[in-house]
């Protein structure tokens, strides 16, 4: 089966009803020890509950199958020890690229990956420009957070906070943070002070706090920030009337929240895609690798002038 055209079409025929009779399966292992390919690519993710993420393992995984590649999925919680332990079972099994979604993984599973000369390609996590082969290396979020920061200074906020907690996609909202102080310190504005959820769930007590001293509240994901918009509405503290909100992620219910939600979005569909591709093209050794898309800001009705 490894060159059908060596023999003819009614003997081929014959030959796979054979195989079908007898519920015939390659040996995909014995095929990757004479080839030295074993057609598998690792993805490593913290979680699949982050908005975008699993859309986009998902059609990087078809793209991947359409090109007879088959993806070993690892989800790690993002602890260095899962992690590490699954790229020892992904380089035992001979995967030939990994994708890294959501952070850059710990230092012994990167040393894993480097000694064995695994290419790895990065989503949503900010990268050494040295380390490995970034689909993302973090820039795409930075560079939107420095536009909502710049839209922000455009509508007069002068006074920026910082809304985050302990969720998953830690390294895009610390790329977004970067991005929108970028903005900031551009306009000579102070850098966004920080209002930290420690229990995952923004506090009414800690925004009722935080909302007279900001006139906009820039939250981590659009989860926080749908929650931020229950308590400040609990609160009496209007939205955009009192203090602007943003979010980040462009989840299904941002746009059908009161207000609807000024966020960022990026095509995860796309980005798989693309990664995928890039994947592809890597393994072939092309000089040019295929770029994902970048997140973009989507505006709505959460942000307004200040006040």
């Amino acid at each position: 089966m490894n060159a059908p055209d060596t023999v003819s079409a009614a003997l081929r025929e014959r030959i796979r009803s054979a195989m079908a009779g007898l519920a015939f399966v390659a040996d995909q292992s014995a095929r990757s020890l004479s080839s030295r390919h074993s057609r598998l690519i690792g993805v490593l993710a913290p979680t699949l509950d982050e908005p975008g993420w699993a859309a986009c393992i998902e059609a990087m995984e078809v793209r991947l199958a359409a090109a007879g590649h088959s993806v070993l999925l690892a989800l790690t919680g993002g602890d260095p020890r899962r992690e590490e332990a699954a790229v020892v079972a992904m380089v035992g099994r001979a995967v030939e690229a990994v994708v890294a979604v959501g952070r850059v993984p710990g230092d012994s599973a990167r040393e894993q990956l480097r000694a064995r000369r695994v290419p790895v390609t990065h989503v949503d996590a900010d990268v050494d420009a040295g380390d490995a082969t970034g689909t993302d290396a973090g820039g795409g979020w930075r560079r939107a957070g420095r536009a909502l920061g710049h839209y922000l200074v455009g509508l007069g906020h002068a006074r920026c906070a910082w809304v985050t907690g302990q969720g998953a996609a830690m390294a895009r909202a610390a790329a977004v943070r970067a991005g929108l102080t970028d903005a900031l310190a551009a306009a000579t504005l102070p850098a966004p002070a920080d209002v930290i959820c420690r229990a995952g769930t923004p506090r009414r007590a800690e925004l009722v706090r935080a909302a007279p001293a900001a006139t906009a509240l820039v939250c981590a994901d659009d989860a926080l920030a749908l929650a931020v918009l229950r308590e400040l509405a609990a609160a009496g503290i209007g939205v955009p009337r009192d203090v602007s909100v943003t979010g980040c992620g462009d989840a299904p219910a941002a746009r059908h929240a009161t207000p609807p939600l000024t966020t960022l979005r990026r095509p995860y569909e796309a980005v798989g895609a693309a990664t995928a591709d890039r994947v592809l093209a890597g393994l072939r050794g092309d000089p040019v690798l295929p770029e994902a898309p970048w997140a973009k800001l989507v505006v709505r009705r959460s942000t307004g002038p200040a006040r």
